[in-house]
């Protein structure tokens, strides 16, 4: 698929802009809290991406040994496998996903799950609560870097 802009500002000629060929970029979502999922899955599908949900780390796990995904948000407190223990996985299996990281940041002693998330791996952090057009601005971000 190919996106095109025409630029008709004033005093302008029509220009036709060549973006780049688009090819849908795959998300896994992992968050405990179905809401939450239901969130995430319907203001990225609405923006062209292709999403997966699950419920816990250990299903991300799987749906990462049988898939190509290109981003993975997680959220950090999840029973079971926590987000922190899910990237460390994600970064040591040598997957290229980019990973996001959500989360109410909470302090874990003296550093914020969050800052843990990054400094583990995460590529971008997002504090829950955010806005649908928060998640996408970093979304559109990862998925120029993929």
């Amino acid at each position: 698929m190919i996106i095109l802009i025409v630029d008709l500002k004033a005093g302008w000629k029509e220009k036709i802009h060549m973006l780049k060929t688009v090819t849908p970029v795959n998300v896994l979502v992992a968050d405990d809290d179905a809401m939450m999922l239901k969130l995430i899955d319907l203001t990225l599908s609405k923006s062209g991406y292709n999403i997966t949900t699950v419920l816990n780390g250990m299903d991300a796990l799987r749906e990462i040994g049988k898939h190509h995904y290109d981003v993975v948000i997680t959220d950090i407190m999840m029973p079971g496998m926590e987000g922190i223990e899910l990237i460390s996985e994600i970064i040591d299996r040598k997957s290229n996903a980019k990973i996001l990281a959500i989360s109410s940041d909470q302090a874990a002693g003296f550093t914020s799950l969050l800052t843990l998330a990054k400094t583990v791996g995460a590529s971008e952090i997002l504090s829950k609560p955010f806005r649908p057009a928060q998640l996408v601005e970093v979304m559109d971000r990862l998925a120029t870097r993929h």
